[in-house]
């Protein structure tokens, strides 16, 4: 089915700019027009590498099969996906590949146009092959919701981090912030409500996400609110060089609506930690990690989630939501249980260390 395209103007293009057109469009028609769009957009995508933020293609396979994994429902033809963030469209491309059933609904949005208009392209060719139908709009999603009242059987964002000017003061009274209004410094929080607000009863979301919107003391209220409702189902530390930024341990957050439209989670509802940080490739100049290790290591404990009878894999741990604190709850390394040092340190203070450790 025909992918429809994003809902921008085309731009205004120089003389210099329409003659590298009719260059691409003529080698296009030699060498397929799908395979050179793509070496263009991987070119294109190197050559902006500090501007722009991209999932890889591995990390949005991973994420997709989490999302289809932690959903509740029967497995049936028919699943709508959405994206709020979409950037290029790694997520929704990757969405698309792993999905093997018909009648698979995108529903994409990104704020910039050519971005959008990128996506829309991406998916288009990708229509030639799979019975997909999508909706690709350039606006801000947290801002001006295109989707506002759609609901999604699973959701994918890897959003903007740090972001200050997300709309805190004309978004006080908004819907979505049904576990508390995102300070205005974590719109991180922001985006994990959006996706909560869009998702079908059972649904799943997947977000990236930087660690320290784990611990910072301003969320603490809605990180308690999505533990104690169950939202909030799992989180995955991931090994450095999972995504930019490649120097940090960035975290998945696993997020689940309510089934059967239950407003709270039964009360043994337990929260998994991973730490999966131990699967980095060794001997590497640049940290990345060994992804055939890391998504069969981070799906088993995903297969435990619902299983309380079933202990996770080592390096996983079930946690009740009454036992940790939220200031310091979504630490997997620090819940994960470790060897204590053969010598304890007698005087922390002294030492210039501390023995609470994170």
């Amino acid at each position: 089915m025909r992918a429809l395209r994003a809902r921008t103007a085309p731009p205004e293009l120089s003389a210099r700019a329409r003659d590298l057109v009719a260059e691409a469009a003529r080698v296009g028609r030699q060498e397929g027009p799908r395979e050179v769009f793509e070496f263009l957009l991987q070119r294109w995508l190197e050559t902006h590498v500090r501007q722009l933020s991209t999932t890889p293609p591995q990390l949005a396979a991973l994420m997709v099969r989490i999302a289809l994994a932690v959903r509740l429902g029967p497995a049936q033809d028919g699943l709508t996906l959405l994206d709020p963030a979409c950037g290029t469209g790694h997520l929704t491309a990757a969405a698309v590949q792993e999905y093997d059933r018909p009648g698979l609904e995108v529903l994409a949005c990104e704020r910039d146009p050519a971005l959008a208009a990128l996506t829309a392209s991406r998916l288009e060719f990708l229509a030639e092959d799979h019975d997909i139908r999508t909706h690709i709009v350039s606006a801000d999603a947290l801002r001006d919701d295109p989707f506002a009242g759609s609901k999604a059987d699973i959701a994918l964002c890897n959003p903007p981090f740090n972001e200050r000017d997300w709309g805190y003061s004309e978004l006080a009274t908004d819907q979505r912030w049904t576990h508390g209004l995102p300070p205005r410094t974590e719109p991180e929080l922001a985006w994990v409500q959006h996706l909560l607000s869009h998702l079908e009863p059972g649904g799943a979301a997947v977000i990236v996400l930087p660690p320290a919107v784990a611990s910072r003391k301003a969320g603490r209220r809605i990180r308690g609110s999505l533990l104690r409702t169950g939202a909030l189902r799992a989180v995955v530390s991931l090994p450095p060089g999972s995504a930019q930024p490649h120097s940090v341990s960035l975290q998945l957050w696993i997020l689940r609506a309510a089934p059967d439209g239950s407003a709270t989670a039964p009360p043994s509802q337990d929260a998994v930690l991973v730490d999966a940080t131990r699967f980095a490739r060794p001997g590497t100049r640049e940290p990345s990690p060994d992804w055939d290790s890391l998504g069969s290591y981070v799906l088993t404990a995903m297969a435990a989630l619902d299983q309380p009878d079933q202990e996770p894999p080592q390096g996983a741990v079930r946690v009740p939501c009454s036992t940790f604190s939220t200031t310091r709850w979504m630490s997997p390394r620090a819940a994960t249980p470790r060897r204590r040092p053969s010598r304890p340190v007698r005087n922390s203070r002294a030492s210039g260390t501390s023995s609470d450790r994170c």
